[in-house]
């Protein structure tokens, strides 16, 4: 097992004040030991535009920082242990952790573009005026999961491509007796995976609508051909109706249209997924009713501009046609609806910063609950870590 960090606040991580002095430590351990090094190398970045770094010396396995941010948001912590020649030890996890100041007065900057719900509306007539049937359904042969019947789906869609899934029912289920979850993927070129849920109905989807379950040369080939930096086209960005993402957004939304068909189907529908996938499943829950509750995590695309605020934003696609999915506005979309939206975050999220995130859960007009796990980046969670529930009103939280 690799070493890891372990970091400790003087205060709850997001309990702190603008201006007030921050006391972070992380230390370096393996079976509860610690590990020492040559030294560390760190680096602070801030929601105030600053960033900085520097190194310590990392003989004890630990290392101290005293922080500080003027301004509401988070700050950014990534270190790395190093050995006598400067070069990363190895089996060493990175830290990649965070503290915020004042959450809730980090205000989004993002905005409702003009014709926002006019755009939405024609969306979903496009997607609902092609039925979601059922064009093809082939059995897959998977001796890890005896207890379901599994299959490769192709249902018919609005948009340039059909949804491909991949489809998974238990065994000898009753008619109208199983909540379906879809779940969706992050970002990238690959197949929809064979990964059931017990006692659900579970459809994966690839991104794509491209054929699941193929060699990995497949994949790769369209990754450098057609589908190369997908999403991040200037001209295709520039408006809603042609930016890759419109017809992702067609098929995210059609999968749970059809898996409330499926005869075993109760017609209790919930979606799910992270980064990319998270983006999916909140506009199709935004764009579909029947879909009730969302599971949702390191969720990508939340106010895409912060950088204009001289806030961390990641590096999200950018355009005109990119405020239109911006998920605080998607989170807008759920007023009115009796729902549940439940978010985890990373404190130490390059890709999806944490403020970007919370501003997201702020625009949530429904029931929901976010949790921010510290030592967590986009991609990596540490063995053992804190998390913390955020919450501006418990009784509003999922149950």
């Amino acid at each position: 097992m690799n070493a890891y960090f372990i970091c400790k606040t003087n205060k709850a991580p997001l309990d702190y004040k603008c201006g007030e002095s921050i006391y972070f430590s992380a230390a370096l351990t393996r079976d509860g030991k610690a590990v020492p090094c040559a030294k560390f190398r760190y680096t602070v970045t801030g929601d105030d535009k600053s960033r900085y770094c520097g190194e310590t010396n990392g003989e004890s396995g630990a290392f101290s920082l005293t922080l500080r941010l003027d301004v509401p948001g988070c700050i950014r912590i990534n270190a790395t242990a190093l050995d006598e020649n400067g070069d990363p030890l190895p089996e060493c996890d990175e830290l990649c952790a965070g503290v915020g100041c004042e959450l809730e007065n980090a205000l989004p900057y993002a905005t409702m573009p003009d014709g926002f719900y006019e755009f939405w509306d024609k969306f979903k007539r496009d997607v609902y005026a092609v039925e979601p049937e059922e064009l093809s359904r082939v059995p897959v042969d998977c001796t890890e999961y005896p207890d379901f019947d599994i299959y490769d789906v192709t249902v018919k869609c609005a948009g340039s491509a059909d949804v491909r899934g991949i489809l998974s029912i238990p065994k000898n289920a009753k008619i109208n007796s199983l909540e379906a979850y879809v779940r969706y993927k992050g970002y990238g070129v690959v197949s929809a995976p064979i990964d059931p849920m017990p006692g659900k109905i579970t459809l994966w989807i690839n991104a794509h609508g491209i054929k699941n379950l193929q060699p990995q040369e497949y994949y790769d080939e369209l990754a450098q051909g057609r589908l190369s930096r997908y999403g991040f086209d200037k001209t295709e960005n520039s408006d809603p109706e042609t930016t890759y993402f419109h017809d992702m957004m067609m098929r995210a939304t059609q999968a749970t249209r059809y898996v409330a068909t499926l005869p075993e189907s109760n017609g209790n529908v919930s979606v799910a997924g992270g980064s990319q996938g998270a983006f999916q499943a909140m506009t199709a829950m935004a764009t579909n009713d029947n879909v009730k509750y969302a599971d949702v995590f390191v969720p990508w695309i939340c106010d895409i501009d912060a950088d204009t605020l001289g806030r961390m934003a990641g590096d999200p696609p950018k355009g005109e046609a990119m405020r239109y999915y911006d998920q605080l506005m998607t989170a807008k979309r759920l007023a009115g609806r009796d729902v549940c939206v439940r978010i985890t975050a990373g404190l130490g999220d390059d890709i999806c910063p944490p403020t970007g995130v919370y501003n997201m859960y702020r625009n949530l007009p429904c029931k929901k609950s976010i949790m921010f796990c510290q030592n967590k980046s986009h991609l990596y969670e540490a063995p053992e870590h804190d998390s913390i529930e955020y919450t501006e009103n418990q009784k509003r939280g999922c149950k």
